[in-house]
């Protein structure tokens, strides 16, 4: 047989594994916090929309945030026997992440959400409301911008909050909204992959600098809002 028509063989016998779901990492603690499961769930979404002309993702609320919006639903992939096992990873799975889609409309890409960092930001944010329940004020820190504050942890009784960043091994503040929600500042996370770009000059005053994130790792920046480059640094969105 020809060498090359036996290489053929062997990618599509691997690539029909992996749409079964039987090629699934048994170490999940020897793949980077699972990240060979991206492939496998990438490729049995590139099916089904092949298949149906739609995308396997669950109902969400029409002010969901953007990177949160797009859940993938196994259950749909498991009913056309296109995928046979939910990563255990997931969410489905007792896992700590959503698999989501970003790029729907053009590309659909599958990503990841953290659900640690969710539930961190979300106790948080719990503190928050029940202190502007009993003083109807929120607890503004130090400003950032005309919409944005640090949070001031002395007046909730609470030490201050940091959480991981997925870019980098470091601790990301959160910040508070005038609306009264909190989110994961990202401004150092999105200025290390800006360092990595020689000419600043080419960086479009309108684009989300989040997409650097986005282009660059498998994990969605949850609980965030959109920047733009500003005066040669990234600057959380007023807007």
């Amino acid at each position: 047989m020809d060498r090359n028509w036996m290489k053929v063989c062997s990618v599509c016998m691997l690539l029909l594994v992996m749409l079964t779901g039987c090629l699934y990492p048994q170490d999940q603690s020897n793949n980077q916090e699972g990240l060979a499961y991206v492939p496998v769930v990438q490729s049995a979404i590139d099916m089904y929309q092949e298949q149906t002309g739609l995308l396997p993702i669950k109902n969400s609320e029409l002010d969901t945030p953007l990177y949160e919006k797009y859940i993938v639903d196994f259950a749909k992939l498991k009913q056309r026997n296109i995928l046979a096992d939910i990563p255990p990873n997931a969410f489905e799975q007792g896992g700590i992440y959503y698999y989501v889609l970003i790029d729907v409309e053009t590309t659909p890409t599958v990503k990841l959400l953290n659900l640690q960092l969710t539930q961190q930001v979300n106790e948080v944010q719990r503190e928050v409301k029940l202190y502007a329940i009993d003083t109807n004020k929120l607890p503004y820190g130090e400003s950032i911008s005309q919409s944005w504050y640090e949070i001031n942890y002395d007046l909730l009784g609470i030490d201050p909050v940091t959480v991981p960043s997925l870019y980098g091994a470091y601790e990301n503040k959160l910040m508070l909204h005038e609306s009264g929600i909190v989110y994961i500042d990202y401004a150092q996370d999105i200025m290390r992959e800006i360092q990595n770009i020689q000419n600043w000059d080419s960086i479009s005053n309108d684009l989300d600098l989040r997409t650097y994130l986005i282009e660059n790792y498998p994990y969605v920046p949850i609980k965030s809002y959109p920047y733009y480059w500003e005066n040669d640094e990234p600057v959380v969105s007023d807007s």
